[in-house]
This record gives C-alpha cells, structure tokens and sequence, in this order.
C-alpha cells in the first residue's frame, strides 16, 4: 500500500449522476498544481498524447455543426447549471435532475467530488494502476491516497480495498472499466461492497468507458444511484462521443 479534504458538503454530491459538457464551473491554477505534483506534468502539444485515449474519429457530423451554429452566441454566457442537459439526461435516464451535475469533462467531476469528499486528516481509497485524477486531487486537498493492487486478473480487488478503508476513510473511487487494464468489475460484488461500507463513505465509479462493454453482466452504477445508494456515477461525452 502507497499513501500519498475544502467546503463543499459531502451530502450535496451523495447519490449523484454526473454528465460531462463543455460548461466550466471552477478554474484551477495548472502551475500551482503542477508545482505541486512535478512528476505529472501538464502535457501543452499532441504528441505523445496516447494516454488520453483521445477518440480519433472525432466528434459526429451533426455534433460539429451544433458547435458551429452556436458560435455567433459566443458572447453570450452559458447557462451556468446546464438545466437543459440536466433536464434531458433526467428524462432518458430516469433520474430526478437535482441529482445530476454537469461539468467540463470528467475530470471537472471528479475534481469537485475530491473537493467535497478530502480533507486534511482524511483518507480516500483506489485501485492501483487506475485513473488517477481523482487521488492527485484529494492530495492536492490535504487527503492521502491509499492504492490498493489489482488481483492477479487485473481486476480491482474489492475486498483488498475494503480492508484499506478505516474510521478515516471519505470516499473511494472504482473506474469501471478500469483504465488501464479495461476489465470490469462484477456487478454483485460491487453492489455487495458499496452496501458493505461505512454510511458515511462514498462511492465514485467513473463509467468513463462503459459505451464500450458489450457483455450483458455490465449494469451501470447508475442503478445504485436510482434506488438511493451511498454512489457517485460518473458519465463523459469525450470518449465515443468525441467531445472532448
């Protein structure tokens, strides 16, 4: 195990679906975080850039004539809330709309999810190798990451991970697919360890690659976000969708 909390309140984010847009809630200073973490870089041109796992088809025709059609408004200032994505991602997935926060991409998610649910004194717990956005953050807030080891399929060892979490322990975070070995997690155990948690500890599966999960032994998180569980799912449009 490696170890390496901010004002928002953990039970405004509880039981939370997240979409991604191109809408920016926070601005973070890059260099000050950086200064911070030297050994994770801001990459500034598109070499080198495999890791982000860019989609190379792009954006679909009709997206980029969306974008396009839009631009004369560029003066205008969004709408802050994204209450028309809201309202459409509520309808088509069955979800109250108070429960879904829309940001700049994943990342913006999972930065405010690291806000709410870090602090200095607290501890979050993540599989190991794994997205790490999440983590970085809730160190840059004064948390330690506690990384747990993949099993010996490369899959997230969900029960090494509950035996890491203790009395300290805000928030744990599963990317489902698991980036970068793309396996997945089973749904049962999954739902078995989340129930199984203290009731003040959080969940947050990123579903960053779940377009691409044809097996039917997949379910979204989602579902546990419907009926009331202690979960954060997170969505993105930048992967299949191309809109990064």
């Amino acid at each position: 195990m490696n170890e390496y909390k901010n004002g928002i309140s953990r039970r405004g984010f509880i039981g939370t679906i997240t979409g991604a847009t191109a809408v920016a809630l926070l601005g973070f200073d890059r260099k000050a975080i950086a200064d911070r973490m030297p050994d994770r870089g801001m990459i500034t041109d598109y070499v080198g850039r495999l890791c982000y796992n860019e989609n190379p088809l792009g954006p679909s025709q009709e997206a980029i004539e969306a974008i396009q059609s839009e631009a004369e408004m560029a003066h205008r200032y969004p709408d802050w809330f994204a209450e028309s994505l809201a309202a459409r991602l509520s309808s088509r997935f069955d979800i109250a709309a108070n429960k879904i926060i829309c940001g700049a991409g994943a990342t913006e998610i999972l930065r405010l999810c690291a806000m709410a649910f870090s602090s200095p004194g607290s501890n979050v717990v993540v599989p190991n190798p794994s997205y790490g956005q999440f983590p970085a953050d809730c160190q840059f807030f004064g948390a330690v990451a506690r990384y747990v080891d993949l099993d010996g399929d490369h899959r997230v060892d969900l029960q090494a991970m509950r035996e890491h979490v203790d009395s300290d322990t805000s928030a744990v975070c599963i990317t489902n697919p698991n980036n970068p070995t793309a396996t997945i997690v089973d749904p049962l155990e999954l739902s078995d360890f989340v129930d199984d948690l203290p009731a003040e500890v959080v969940t947050i599966i990123d579903e960053a690659y779940h377009h691409y999960i044809t097996v039917t032994e997949y379910p979204s998180a989602i579902e546990m976000v419907r009926v009331g569980k202690n979960v954060v799912a997170v969505r993105t449009f930048s992967k299949v969708h191309g809109l990064a």
